[in-house]
């Protein structure tokens, strides 16, 4: 159906893995990361068209993936959905000001995710 690539950065496991079956049955390409240094390695060597991202994680936090996306040349336009258990202002707002393409709360309702997944991919560029 789609030969879209989808990358996941969540490090808590059961929460990737739920995505990562639900995309997969969407029809897309999907790889899951479980901490930010992982993710950004993924970013690199998978090329996905969109990364679902947590905001809270060891090492390396969603924050601080984002800004490295945003800081290369090459995923600058990378389309970021930001997934944080923390539904507060200050965090949309940072999210916006980091350059983050959308962002969603948990718990999240899977059918509300891929709506914005594929709103998120139909949009031009």
């Amino acid at each position: 159906m789609s030969n879209k690539k989808i990358l996941v950065v969540d490090d808590e496991h059961n929460i990737a893995d739920l995505l990562m079956v639900v995309l997969t049955g969407a029809g897309y390409t999907v790889r899951a990361a479980y901490n930010g240094v992982e993710g950004l390695r993924e970013v690199q060597s998978f090329q996905p068209n969109l990364v679902i991202l947590d905001v809270n994680m060891p090492q390396l936090d969603g924050w601080g993936v984002l800004s490295s996306i945003r800081a290369t040349e090459a995923t600058r336009k990378l389309p970021v959905l930001m997934c944080t258990q923390r539904d507060l202002i200050s965090d949309v707002e940072r999210a916006e000001m980091l350059g983050a393409s959308g962002y969603i709360a948990k718990p999240f309702e899977i059918d509300r995710v891929l709506h914005k997944v594929q709103q998120m991919l139909s949009a031009p560029a």
